[in-house]
């Protein structure tokens, strides 16, 4: 789903009026408890640069953000949330995410850079724990054992200048503070990895000497300093670009100003681990502390960015679900993808990437001061989580998946039970159908073009099939694509001359009362471990993994264009494209009268719910000209089954 570029470029449409009355259209007429837009993460200038758009090289009419703030205002005015679908390049989803030949090559990032949170380590506890690597000549060799004793951390004696304990946080341009004891030859280590000799840069005290080396490999700089043995000292190291610099003091002193050793070495210039090494004696090291300098020239770095340079476009209880099919189109589809799309890492790599948006989407969140806005429901294609390709950790709580079934099926509601059914039992996991709607019925050039009373039995009937889907647990959550713009729009405006009056038309009113079966308290309670709640009552924990507990949701998309599925790919192939239809929509002077009430529509042939005609496929989505402005929107419904 997208943003047309028509109305991005055009900011006089839609009036604030206009927005506010199909908001409240939408709340009155289907009962919802969520809107949902589809956000564009980018600003003007970068719209402007024609290395990151293929030659646009023009700014958008509007920033996207205070755009899209026009539809988040109305709808928590509304005592509404927001599901927000945020998307980014060429106005599609994720879709043309790559590495760009230019200067803005982006990678995927890392979350830990992104975030950038300070860490520290006292080390008052029993054991060392997780957040630690042992490592010795490239792995953890006999005798390289470390342990806490009275608030320290202790190095073994054994494995000479080759045992090495470094932090699993990774950092670029980095500062690390640590109190060492001078007990033989003990070092302070920045840019480290665990490969033969954790190469990177040990700030070491030794006797008579502070000296910079590469661990192992090569000293860099060396100061003499009187150096007490069995005595406190304090090490502070920095890397910033090639710059390195280092010094030290007596534990009580305080720190000096001038740095005692600086130099300028290109030899480790990306980011690596922070940790602790000796040459001899038994290490002890205590207070490490450890800041950063954000790295957020990144695709993690954008949903960061997004969220805290645009706090009033959120609030607690909206759904943040960014990056929609991203599997579609660019993402893997040639070597400048940001993620490698080739080898046996393929399917970790896009698992890692979707666990580190949540990462950080909920530290920028926390950082804005919501603690209680929903993430981790980035919907996927239903091809890719059919087959088998997408791993599980790309998923919190819920397979949330955009599906429209497929022509050759007749987009049939036995084929809608089959295939989410399917994808249910495969991964142990509800569906929340993100994106569906029927684009399909009136449009001759998909084989169809059922009249009113034929094409609201077949409504009725995909409807009943959701109804069971929600009733044995399958379906949790529900989002119809979409309210206005195109052959599947529900609603209108019902008199364009007088102000602004948005209804049902005669094909919403199933939709209409599949919600209203479905209707419950709109609250949402987080569910604490990242699997599907089994109570309503809010966690103690501070996950902000959230399930939809009894809520209904709606969403506004504006948007313009997705493409049509290809077949499932094998796993450990490349994903397929995206299963949404595509649809290029242009602002409209007046209302489409297609499917109001009164029309009167062409007259086909009566396709019942279970035909399946045999029509050859469309690689695109022409839909019916749209009311103005052109604003393709979605509702959705949550039920979840306790």
């Amino acid at each position: 789903m997208a943003w047309t570029k028509d109305l991005i470029d055009n900011p006089g449409r839609p009036l604030q009026p206009q927005v506010d009355a199909l908001m409240l259209g939408i709340k009155n007429n289907l009962n919802v408890g969520h809107i949902g837009i589809s956000v564009i993460m980018n600003t003007s200038a970068e719209a402007a640069n024609s290395d990151l758009y293929y030659g646009r090289n023009a700014a958008f009419g509007i920033e996207p953000a205070v755009y899209a703030k026009r539809f988040t205002d109305s709808i928590h005015a509304l005592g509404l949330k927001v599901l927000h679908r945020g998307t980014d390049a060429h106005f599609e989803g994720i879709y043309n995410m790559k590495k760009w030949a230019g200067a803005d090559r982006y990678d995927a990032g890392d979350p830990n850079q992104v975030i950038a949170a300070p860490f520290n380590d006292e080390f008052e506890r029993a054991s060392i724990g997780g957040n630690y690597t042992q490592a010795a000549d490239g792995g953890p060799g006999a005798g390289n054992v470390w342990t806490i004793s009275n608030g320290e951390l202790i190095g073994p004696a054994s494995d000479g200048w080759r045992r090495t304990n470094l932090t699993n946080l990774v950092y670029k341009d980095v500062v690390a503070v640590a109190k060492v004891k001078k007990v033989g030859n003990q070092q302070l280590v920045i840019r480290a990895n665990t490969d033969s000799n954790f190469p990177g840069y040990g700030f070491q005290l030794r006797t008579g000497e502070f000296r910079l080396e590469r661990p192992g490999l090569a000293m860099l700089a060396s100061v003499a300093k009187s150096l007490t043995e069995n005595a406190y000292y304090w090490i502070k190291a920095e890397a910033s670009g090639n710059t390195i610099r280092g010094k030290v003091w007596l534990d009580g002193d305080v720190e000096p100003s001038a740095w005692d050793i600086s130099v300028t070495d290109a030899t480790y210039p990306n980011a690596g681990r922070v940790g602790f090494s000796g040459e001899s004696g038994f290490g002890h090291f205590d207070s490490l502390t450890i800041t950063s300098t954000p790295v957020r020239n990144n695709w993690l770095g954008r949903v960061y960015n997004y969220i805290i340079n645009n706090p009033g476009l959120f609030a607690n209880g909206d759904i943040w679900a960014p990056f929609p099919e991203a599997t579609g189109q660019g993402i893997f589809n040639d070597s400048s993808a940001f993620l490698p799309n080739t080898g046996a890492g393929v399917q970790a790599n896009f698992g890692a990437f979707f666990q580190g948006v949540k990462q950080v989407s909920d530290a920028a969140f926390a950082a804005i001061g919501l603690t209680e806005v929903i993430t981790g429901y980035s919907s996927q294609n239903w091809s890719e989580v059919n087959s088998g390709w997408l791993p599980n950790n790309v998923f919190i709580d819920y397979l949330c998946v955009d599906h429209y079934g497929t022509q050759g099926a007749g987009h049939s509601p036995t084929e809608m039970l089959n295939d989410l059914r399917a994808i249910k039992n495969m991964r142990g996991k509800p569906v929340f159908l993100q994106e569906w709607g029927d684009y399909w019925s009136t449009d001759p050039q998909y084989g169809f073009n059922r009249d009113q009373a034929s094409h609201t039995a077949y409504l009725n009937s995909m409807y009943a099939a959701f109804q069971t889907l929600v009733d044995e647990g399958t379906l949790v959550g529900f989002n119809y694509w979409r309210v206005i713009g195109g052959a599947e729009q529900v609603m209108s405006d019902i008199d364009p001359t007088s102000g602004y009056d948005y209804e049902l038309e005669y094909d919403g009113i199933p939709l209409q009362t599949f919600f209203a079966a479905n209707v419950a308290s709109p609250s949402l309670s987080p569910s604490a471990s990242g699997s599907p709640s089994a109570s309503t009552s809010p966690s103690a924990s501070s996950s902000r993994s959230q399930s939809p507990s009894s809520s209904v949701s709606a969403s506004t998309s504006p948007s313009s264009s997705t493409s049509p599925s290809a077949s499932p790919s094998p796993s450990g192939g490349l994903p397929s494209s995206s299963q949404s239809p595509s649809s290029s929509i242009s602002p409209s002077s007046s209302s489409s009268a297609s499917k109001s009430p009164s029309a009167s529509l062409s007259p086909s042939s009566s396709i019942s719910s279970s035909e399946s005609p045999s029509v050859s496929p469309s690689s695109s989505k022409s839909p019916s000209a749209s009311v103005s402005p052109s604003l393709p929107l979605w509702t959705s419904q949550y039920k979840h089954q306790l």
